[in-house]
């Protein structure tokens, strides 16, 4: 249905039509050359024939010169005539063509007109012209070939899938409880055919749980008797963060795999040194690009795909999901500038008074313990009281921090800027942390503690070296997000400024 929808183009007979007048007004022109040329013609026989002939003798009557070269015009003229004619004979077979495109489109577009009222009821968006003519924003944010009735219909079939799956399950309960025994513990195999056994146990498990999770650490003890290709399909999550050295046992594994992560995000943490590293690739004849600390899973990934495009320092990245659904403003802006290039196309719309919660809280002091600044956390701990009486709950807030020393300082001094027994140490576990604990994670509201002083500015400079840390820190902002630190001292830094720009000031 779709397809013929696609096929039926009104500017294509539009333009047919254009070209059908502009082939008839060529055959009429061409028409009135032969006309002219054949009363040319006709004029030029009557000069002929009234031409006086030479005397020759009594009797005889001699053509002069000129008879000749009348005729010479004449059979000039019949030539072309003879080409005019055959421009006019290309001319209509052109015509011809064009008339049966027109009457093709112009059936389709019958045949589709109640085809697109079935489609604009059913809310189905066809990539056609004017597809094409919307802008880039939302043009991503449409779902091409696809509907309501559609989805529905996946949905009651998933539904009918699963309920016949239930029915299998329970009727097989016996075989799915031995698979499960034998991969719980595959640790105990002795015969080489009972990893074959094994592998068809996985299968029958997979019935049951049709999705398992697990650490890319964990996936030499977890899959210890699984050999290549014994897994269909493996899913990598965050594999912006993934080394390929930690991920090649799971890729061996696998038929499939698909690699998700975001390169703009946290990069992988390697505590190797990269002289190490070089030395190893260099004597094990191992190509550097898969050994350094800056590769990554998602990197290795992107190069293989086809799809994807290069970005303006010429990386490539492979099939870019251009629609952000999470962030409010401003975290969408800070983000979409510092690490997407403006590219990226805001799919959660925005109240005003959303943006005017989100501030930069100008909050400095002296370094106590490397990067931690007390005052930061009597400024958090100042504000996140407010949102607690203006109803949010301190379940939907984060507390983040590039530094290990600021997030210890934290967990310390937060617990008494309170009082109130509010902040335990379950939430301090789960709320508290670096920004890389944090990838991947989402809450309501998000507090960053940049921490440090003029003294240990250099910490500073590392955390703003790149736009990861800050990219990851606003991105976990659904919808408030508050830098917390000096701000005239951190404005001026590398993808700080951003962040100051459409942060509004809020002095502590």
């Amino acid at each position: 249905m779709i397809s013929i929808v696609e096929r039926a183009n009104p500017s294509v007979v539009d333009q047919a039509y254009l070209e059908l007048k502009v082939v008839d007004e060529g055959i009429e022109v061409l028409n009135q050359e032969i006309a002219n040329l054949t009363q040319k013609i006709e004029n030029t026989r009557h000069r002929l024939v009234t031409l006086p002939k030479k005397r020759f003798l009594i009797f005889w009557q001699h053509e002069t010169p000129t008879h000749d070269s009348l005729r010479f015009h004449i059979s000039n003229l019949n030539k072309k005539i003879e080409g005019l004619n055959e421009r006019v004979a290309d001319r209509r077979k052109e015509r011809r063509h064009v008339v049966h495109l027109i009457a093709q489109q112009e059936k389709i577009i019958r045949e589709v007109e109640p085809i697109q009222k079935q489609l604009k009821k059913e809310g189905i968006v066809v990539f056609n012209d004017d597809f094409w003519r919307q802008t880039n924003e939302k043009r991503q944010q449409a779902l091409p070939n696809n509907s309501r009735v559609l989805q529905n219909k996946r949905a009651r079939l998933f539904i009918a899938a699963m309920r016949l799956r239930k029915v299998f399950i329970c009727e097989a309960r016996v075989p799915i409880s031995n698979a499960w025994e034998f991969f719980t513990h595959q640790d105990k195999l002795v015969f080489a055919e009972d990893t074959l056994a094994l592998t068809a146990g996985f299968q029958i498990m997979q019935l049951l749980i049709p999705v398992m999770s697990t650490t890319l650490a964990s996936v030499g003890r977890m899959f210890a008797n699984f050999g290549e290709n014994t897994i269909d399909n493996v899913y990598i999550d965050e594999s912006g963060q993934a080394t390929p050295a930690s991920a090649v046992g799971i890729a061996w594994r696998a038929k499939h795999l698909v690699a998700i992560g975001d390169p703009a995000q946290i990069e992988p943490v390697v505590t190797t040194n990269e002289a190490t590293l070089r030395t190893i690739a260099r004597d094990f004849k191992v190509s550097e690009q898969y050994l350094l600390p800056t590769t990554s899973v998602q990197q290795l990934a992107d190069q293989g795909s086809i799809y994807g495009m290069h970005r303006s320092n010429h990386t490539w990245v492979g099939i870019p999901l251009w629609v952000h659904r999470r962030c409010d403003s401003p975290m969408f802006e800070i983000a979409n500038e510092i690490s997407y290039e403006n590219k990226m196309v805001q799919g959660k719309p925005t109240k005003l008074s959303q943006v005017e919660r989100s501030r930069w809280i100008n909050s400095k002091g002296k370094a106590t313990n490397q990067q931690f600044v007390p005052e930061n956390v009597t400024a958090l701990a100042r504000i996140m009281k407010k949102r607690r009486d203006e109803g949010k709950s301190l379940d939907q807030m984060f507390v983040i921090s590039p530094f290990r020393a600021v997030v210890n300082g934290i967990t310390n001094k937060l617990p008494k800027e309170f009082n109130d027994g509010a902040i335990s140490k379950k939430w301090l576990q789960e709320h508290v942390g670096t920004v890389h604990r944090f990838q991947g994670k989402e809450a309501d509201v998000v507090f960053l503690i940049i921490g440090t002083d003029q003294d240990t500015d250099g910490g500073a400079d590392w955390a703003f070296s790149k736009p990861n840390l800050l990219n990851v820190a606003v991105t976990r902002a659904r919808h408030d997000f508050y830098l917390i630190g000096d701000y005239h001292r951190l404005k001026s830094k590398p993808y700080a400024e951003v962040a100051a720009r459409e942060l509004p000031l809020l002095d502590n």
